[in-house]
Formats: structure tokens, sequence, C-alpha cells
């Protein structure tokens, strides 16, 4: 790569003098020799390599710069560089010859009559020209010529004597230093350029991209800017449209009254070409006076089609159903109705309740239903009442605005009803959700809109809700917990979901899937095992029905794995993993059954937590101890 600035000298003496001086001025510039053409085709060379300003001497210096049009500056003579010249012209007898590029020196012939010399000056343009010039001398009896090394390789083929002009060092540092100031405009500039080129790329993009069309109008109404999507939105074209008055295309176009108003128009509706269209209308203000104006539109179906596709994003970060009808398993007539009924209710739009003991599979059916609706490609937005308190569940579901509390996300938040929109929203655990709350969810079932939290704005919504409890609502709401008002309105379609010790044929199959789905290696190698164990698990009460299945099995696969268990042992396994002992010592009076029950699903609605199984049965935890002892649960 080439330095940024090259000297390129006449003669190899001077080359070497230049160098000397770059040198002692470190400066970093290669100085090469060459002449008029030989110079040129070097500077091209240069030139694609990355040089931007060259230095050179006299002619050579023109000639560079007429042919190439590149920036030479001229290590320029004065008078003082031709005194020694003349101090030896003085001395010869006869004619002397200067010879000068392109154009006369006017001062020289000053100098000649004021040292009394009999002096002439030829001017040349080229090689052809200064070897011309050089006979044109030699017939005039010039025996001494002055001037570059161009005419003096000449000069001395013809036999005249010649001195060649030196360059003082005070030229060449001035060239040096002028070359120098020259790059750094040239950079600026090209700095300048640069940017500006990067705007315009910039405007033009967001012209040509926008999602907006936009039209802008001078002071006389006259289209400035017409981009593609207007051209798309008013079926007119752009190079038509430009440069002509707006009026032409738009007739009663309320763009001009902006000229004329100097006030913005925002967020207006209007109609054009069978398009409603949501429009932005701006004045260009300039020292305070109106120069222009920009109108911006959007198709409002294109809005509505944005607004979509943000939502299938969020959709698609998670916001999805992910089980079908399909994964619901067991061949029990009692499934097979609820599975069939829920394929129907999937077919409307009307809220559903699901009510069904816990790990019956709420939200299986839920996503089900979803997925075997018309809405399935649409967002499904699952939320446990239960987990949050009635400030956050409230922000999580209706979204906030920017500042509304301390600790609000910056810009504000979108709530999952509206990120539903369209789709489903699942709301498990309905029955935990505080009275005050149940009001706002009344009105956005009966409205179809919501208001985020510290907004005025009401926002439209599309979503179908599917509600699901554990609890018996009937009850919650005879005891205050539950507004009657907003039963009735989730209650429209009710499913209930059977306990698993109602289907306890469907056992061997759930018990199966899951553990070709989690644990396909083990269940493949000890098959037979397995359909011996899991035929045992259905005499099993499973008040915490299939996701305490699923747990049990979890935990047989993980000791099964470790070749503990095998076809003579493993009943003994089963019941330690279970936590009870289904045939204890004594035999258990009836009425001691259904308190041994009772007690068992305490603990498993509990996750075995004993202060909480207490606190559900009303017992202290001493009293529970004992209880379980009893009965062979857990001990």
């Amino acid at each position: 790569m080439a330095n940024n600035i090259c000297v390129i000298s006449t003669h190899r003496t001077l080359g070497e003098k230049i160098r000397s001086i770059i040198e002692e001025m470190d400066e970093n510039i290669e100085v090469y020799t060459a002449t008029l053409d030989e110079a040129v085709v070097l500077c091209e060379k240069l030139m694609a390599e990355g040089t931007r300003v060259f230095v050179s001497r006299g002619g050579n210096a023109k000639y560079i710069r007429k042919k190439l049009g590149c920036t030479v500056v001229d290590i320029s003579h004065n008078l003082s560089d031709y005194i020694e010249a003349f101090e030896w012209a003085k001395n010869v007898e006869g004619k002397i010859g200067v010879f000068v590029y392109e154009n006369r020196l006017e001062d020289l012939d000053a100098v000649g009559q004021l040292i009394n010399i009999d002096m002439k000056q030829y001017t040349f343009t080229d090689l052809n020209a200064a070897e011309m010039a050089v006979r044109d001398a030699t017939k005039d009896g010039v025996v001494l010529g002055i001037g570059g090394i161009v005419t003096g390789k000449i000069a001395q083929n013809m036999g005249m004597d010649y001195f060649v002009i030196d360059s003082s060092r005070s030229s060449i540092v001035n060239a040096i230093n002028m070359a120098k100031q020259l790059l750094q405009v040239q950079m600026e500039e090209n700095r300048k350029a640069e940017n500006y080129k990067i705007q315009m790329e910039n405007y033009r993009a967001i012209l040509n991209f926008s999602y907006s069309g936009i039209i802008a109008i001078d002071e006389n109404c006259i289209i400035k800017t017409f981009n593609p999507i207007a051209e798309h939105l008013l079926d007119i074209q752009a190079e038509q449209a430009v440069g002509r008055d707006i009026r032409e295309f738009l007739p009663g176009t309320k763009l001009v009254n902006v000229l004329d108003t100097g006030k913005a128009e925002l967020n207006q509706i209007m109609k054009v070409n069978n398009r409603i269209i949501y429009t932005n209308r701006v004045p260009i203000c300039i020292n305070d006076k109106v120069r222009g104006a920009v109108a911006t539109f959007e198709d409002v179906k294109k809005i509505q089609e944005n607004e979509y596709e943000i939502r299938r994003r969020l959709h698609n970060k998670g916001l999805i159903a992910k089980y079908s009808f399909s994964d619901i398993h067991g061949n029990s007539t009692t499934i097979k109705q609820v599975i069939e009924i829920a394929k129907s209710y999937a077919r409307t739009d009307s809220t559903v309740l699901i009510q069904g003991e816990t790990g019956t599979g709420k939200e299986l059916f839920a996503q089900s239903m979803h997925n075997y609706s018309d809405r399935r490609a649409k967002p499904f937005v699952a939320l446990n009442c239960a987990v949050l308190p009635k400030d956050l569940l409230e922000s999580e579901l209706f979204g906030y605005e920017d500042g509304t509390f301390t600790g609000a996300r910056k810009g504000g938040k979108m709530g999952l009803f509206e990120a539903a929109h369209g789709g489903t929203i699942f709301l498990d655990e309905i029955a935990e959700m505080p009275l005050s709350l149940q009001a706002q969810m009344l009105r956005v079932l009966q409205e179809k809109e919501i208001r985020r939290l510290g907004s005025d704005t009401i926002i439209p919504i599309d979503v179908r809700v599917i509600a699901a409890t554990n609890k018996n609502l009937e009850k919650e709401l005879k005891e205050g917990r539950f507004r009657e008002d907003l039963f009735y309105r989730i209650n429209v379609l009710k499913l209930s979901l059977p306990p698993l010790r109602e289907r306890k044929n469907d056992i061997i199959e759930i018990g199966s899937c899951f553990l070709k789905r989690k644990y396909n290696r083990i269940f493949s190698k000890n098959r037979e095992l397995w359909v011996n164990i899991l035929a045992d698990l259905r005499e099993h009460p499973w008040y915490g029905n299939i996701r305490e299945l699923e747990n049990v099995i979890e935990r047989l696969a993980v000791i099964l794995e470790r070749g503990i268990i095998n076809q003579s042992n493993y009943s003994l396994f089963v019941r330690e993993v279970l936590g009870y002992n289904p045939a204890p010592q004594e035999k258990i009076r009836n009425n001691d059954t259904d308190e041994r029950e009772e007690v068992y699903r305490a603990l498993v609605e509990s996750g075995w937590n004993r202060t909480e199984a207490a606190e559900r049965l009303g017992i202290s935890r001493a009293t529970l101890w004992r209880k379980m002892k009893k009965y062979g649960i857990g001990t």
C-alpha cells in the first residue's frame, strides 16, 4: 500500500536531496524518480494503491496534474533558484535559453536585462514540444540552456551546454507542508462526504422501508418526497408525483391546511382508495416560519396485521399450548366422555370452567382445547392465580404504564390479556383470586376490554377464557369468598375431570406412556417388571392423581436403575415409595379407614409438609404424627 503523500522527483540528485529533508522532518513520505509520461504511469499505479497527494517540480508537476487531474503540489521555483544559473551565464559569451513549462516567467526577463545577459524563454507542454523548443533554441544560436531535467537531457543530446535549476530547501519544505495541508483538507472533505452519504442512505432507508407512507411538500405545495408505501397506498407513482402540486393528486388534502395553520394534526382517520388510513400531519418550521409539511400514514388493516405479528412473536417466546388431546391417555369410558365434551367446548368461544382435584390435568385439558380450536395459531397464556399477591396479579393480568409504581419497568408492560389477544388465557386456581380483582375480571369478561394500570386508555381484546379450580366454587360462593356474578360468568361451559381413583384401569396406560417418554431405556429393559409394578399401583387411592402417579413412577425408576428392585421385592419398594403400608398389622375399622384417607389426602395435597397438612386437618403436628404412625403413613 502506497503512502498518502508521494514525491515524484525529476532526477536522482534532487530525489536524494528531498529524501534527506523528509528524514529530517520525520515524515512518512516516499520519493520516486520519473518524468512526464513515465511519471504519469507511476502516479496512476500509486493512486490505485491509495496515494492522495503528489509533490513534484515545475513542468513535471503540471504535466501530471494535467494528465490525471489529481492533486499535485509544485515545488515552485523562485528568483533565488535562478541566481546561481545567472551567475554562471554571465561568464558565457552567447545567447542564453531558459526552458519553462507552459508559461513564460515574466520576472526572469527583467532579471536578464538587469544583469545584461542575452536571454530568451522557450515554453513546452509535453516531451515532443520540449524537443522542439530545444531545436528552436539551437537554431536561435543558444549556447547555454537553463531549466529542468527534461529539456536538459534533450539539450545535452544536441550538444548544448545546460545548467539544471536546483530547488532550494525552503521550496521543498514549503511544498511538503502544503501537501500535508491538502491531504488533511481532503480527508476532512472525504469524512464529511462519507457522513453525508451515510446520512442520505439512512434517510433513504427510512423512506423506503418505513411501515408508513410518507409525503413531504414545500411551502408551495410541491411534492418533494413520496416513498414506496405512499405509492402503494395511494396508487400513484413517485416519479409522476415528485415535483408537482399535491392538490393535483389529492384534491382537498388537509396537508395544505397544515401549511396555513402551522399546527400538527395527529391521530387522524381518513378514507383513501377504499382504505381506512391512520395519519399524522406536521409542519416543517425553520426560524419559526413554515417551510413545508410532512404526512405519515398507515393502512389500519396493516396496523392490525403488525399487531398480530407482535403477538405471534410473543406466542413464539413461550405463549404457546404444547399439548393436545392425543397427550391425554386412558381408555376408560369416563375419560373418553370427558375428552369428547372438551372437544365440543373447544369449537366455541364461550368461557369454560374446568373443575377437578389437584393433579387431574386441568391445564392439559385447557391446552388441548386451545389446540383443537380455531384459535390454535394464536397465543395461549397461562397464569396461576394462587402464586401472586393481589397487586402483582393485577399488573400481570392488565399491564401497566411507565412510572405507575416504584420498580415498574421503564416504558410500561403489556398485560397477559393483551398478550393473549386472539387466543386463549388460562386462569388456574381462579378461586384464589382476591374479591377486589374478581370485580375487574367480571368487567373484562363482559366488556371484552382492559385498561392498563396508570392509564386512562381502553384497549379492546379478543380472548377466550378458560378457568380452573380444585375447589367447590358453589361452597366458596356461599361462604362469601367468590363473587356470584363472576361465578355465573365463568360457569358457562363446565368440564369436570374425574380423579384417578375413579379410572384406575387407566393407570397402566398412563404409567407406560410416562415411562416411554422419560425413562424409555429403563422401561424397555424391564417391561415385565414395570407391568407388575403398575398393576400394583392400581390399588393406591391416588389423592394426588396423575401428578402423584408420575412422581411415584419417577422415584421407582431411579431406584430400579440402580438394580435394587426385582420381581421378588418390588411390592416392598412400591409400599415404601407410596409412603404408607396398605396392610397394617392390626385391622383398621371402617370409620378409621375414612380418617386414614383424609390424613393421607392432606399430606399429598400439602406436598408432605406436615405443618401445612396439620393446618388443613385442623390438628396439631403432634396429633398428625400420632395418626400417621397409627395408620402406617410415611413411617
